[in-house]
């Protein structure tokens, strides 16, 4: 199951947190995700919205809400290959009464513009934008939310309850894991969240341990043709004056490091009688080829 699904499964499948917290995810369906219809009938025309879900259970949420909150009967159909995906898509049909009671409509009929952060508890409306229009990635692939609004008007008011977010045309993008984190918490979707961060964990993990060893591998060719230079210096310096024409201090550091081609200057100063420190060892060297420079 993809990260997308699992977030609107788990928040559509969420314990009941209150009327406040179902209305405005409900709103937050309609806003997102609905379309105006106005009908004909014998009392006149009469507005509904229907609201198009992509995941079977957020559409009987919201169908949920109504009945108990509203106390409306919404419509439910099954439209097969619905989505732009190809999937089923589930259509709820959002009456008058019910539009009323969301405050989409006001007493006389007429559309309410409400912002997103007017409509309280904000984390309700969130919940209720990311079930209808949220997508999200991140494991085994970059951090990517983001949630599609119906215009780029609606999405810059929505991108205000969204941390750390960008507006990209009709769509609020979050590319932070600490954010798209945060956002998971607020929400309610603790599942998610965890799968999402242990994931997310994992390839930082991964990061680091690719990022550990292109440096150790590079340290260890710099410290290979630094002790190729040495070597080279060494011969030289061997051929031109012999081990006896070399002064003592050298000499001793030249043997150690012939020997030892692959040792780290601190395990070179350590075979040292007596030992003595990295910077010590470095500074024997530089004379050597300083040495084998001017001969």
């Amino acid at each position: 199951m993809s990260l997308t699904v699992a977030l609107r499964e788990e928040l559509a499948h969420a314990d009941d947190l209150g009327s406040a917290r179902r209305l405005a995810e409900a709103r937050a369906m309609v806003d997102l995700a609905g379309t105006l219809r106005v009908r004909g009938g014998h009392d006149g025309p009469s507005v509904a919205v229907v609201v198009r879900c992509a995941v079977g259970a957020v559409a009987r949420r919201l169908r949920g809400t109504l009945v108990d909150i509203a106390g409306v009967h919404p419509g439910l159909a099954r439209r097969q290959g619905g989505n732009l995906r190809g999937g089923d898509a589930y259509l709820v049909d959002v009456t008058g009464d019910a539009l009323h009671v969301l405050g989409v409509l006001d007493d006389d009929g007429r559309p309410v513009r409400r912002q997103p952060g007017d409509i309280d508890p904000p984390e309700g409306y969130l919940a209720g934008a990311l079930m209808v229009a949220g997508t999200l990635s991140g494991v085994g692939a970059p951090v990517h939310l983001e949630i599609r609004a119906p215009d780029d008007r609606r999405a810059t008011e929505l991108s205000t309850l969204v941390p750390a977010s960008a507006v990209v045309g009709d769509r609020v993008v979050v590319k932070s894991g600490d954010a798209v984190a945060e956002l998971l918490a607020s929400v309610g979707a603790h599942q998610t969240f965890l799968a999402f961060d242990g994931g997310r964990m994992r390839r930082e993990l991964r990061r680091k341990v690719t990022r550990a060893v292109n440096a150790d591998r590079a340290n260890l060719r710099r410290a290979t043709a630094a002790a190729g230079a040495h070597i080279t210096a060494i011969e030289q310096l061997v051929a031109a004056l012999g081990w006896d024409g070399l002064p003592e201090d050298l000499a001793d550091v030249a043997l150690a490091r012939v020997a030892n081609p692959e040792a780290s200057l601190t395990e070179l100063g350590e075979l040292l009688d007596p030992p003595v420190g990295k910077a010590t060892v470095h500074r024997r060297l530089q004379r050597l080829i300083a040495l084998a420079e001017d001969g």
